[in-house]
């Protein structure tokens, strides 16, 4: 799952991500390299889990994804 906060203070949105252990979620993991510029908003993953997708003033836009080098410790 991701899940997106934005904060005031830096303007930025942190992305978090969480994966399912067999009945339940792990604690979210902020992934900062994953940061979104101001006003980026539903973060999502493409269906082949490639990419980071987003929008930003009603323009859709990417990022690689690669959850290995991104946050270790939530890879499968």
């Amino acid at each position: 799952m991701i899940l997106n906060r934005y904060y005031d203070d830096t303007r930025k949105i942190r992305v978090f991500i969480s994966r399912k252990q067999r009945d339940a979620w792990s604690q979210p993991v902020a992934v900062p390299a994953l940061d979104l510029p101001e006003w980026a908003l539903t973060p999502c993953l493409s269906p082949d889990g490639k990419y980071l997708l987003f929008t930003q003033r009603g323009v859709i836009h990417h990022m690689d994804f690669d959850l290995r080098k991104l946050a270790p410790s939530l890879a499968p």
